[in-house]
């Protein structure tokens, strides 16, 4: 329970266009248009030089975390915004869309700073219209996408952050619930 609202789970691979509009019916028969949405999607890391740049992969990459948020968006946004309450939108972007990126992940990179867009354009247009849009850009997450990067360089980065450790889910979920929260409705739009 969120504010007082149920919160349903509804699950679907968002590599595939096919399941992504079966996600988008299955929330329409549960309800016109969810309150709340947190999109975190992605692949795993690979860290790659730009003479490996895989295109297909790039391509895969950009349906996972950008087309598919583009569609259940043209699905449910224009609902949201005839509402009277605040809607909430949450995006999991990346560390790397801040300041100077890693090397050798130009793919990743290119793909969160595509979603970090996506973000600063809806907040724009949906500015006024009671919709939070807000992104949470953490550093590496401990999750299975970490699974085709060297353990070397996660434990670099577990070095370098403040915690001296790399960040899991529970880390991240009070700041998502924060944003999606009474608390935030003055955070219309923020990264």
């Amino acid at each position: 329970m969120l504010n007082g609202n149920k919160a349903e789970y509804f699950k679907g691979d968002f590599s595939k266009d096919s399941e992504v509009v079966q996600l988008i019916s299955d929330i329409q028969r549960f309800c016109e248009a969810p309150s709340y949405i947190v999109h975190f999607t992605s692949s795993a890391f690979a860290y790659k030089k730009l003479k490996q740049f895989d295109i297909d992969r790039f391509d895969e990459n950009v349906h996972i975390q950008a087309y598919s948020l583009i569609r259940i968006l043209q699905a449910f946004l224009p609902q949201m915004a005839k509402r009277r309450e605040h809607n909430k939108i949450g995006l999991v972007l990346s560390s790397v869309t801040i300041g100077k990126p890693p090397k050798h992940m130009m793919e990743y990179v290119m793909v969160k700073y595509l979603l970090l867009e996506i973000l600063k354009s809806l907040a724009s247009d949906y500015e006024g219209r009671k919709i939070n849009i807000n992104g949470v850009s953490p550093s590496m997450i401990h999750t299975k996408m970490l699974c085709n990067i060297d353990e070397r360089m996660i434990a670099l980065n577990a070095e370098k952050s403040a915690e001296n450790r790399n960040a899991n889910v529970q880390d991240i979920i009070p700041v998502i619930r924060f944003l999606l929260s009474d608390e935030a409705k003055y955070l219309l739009a923020s990264i």
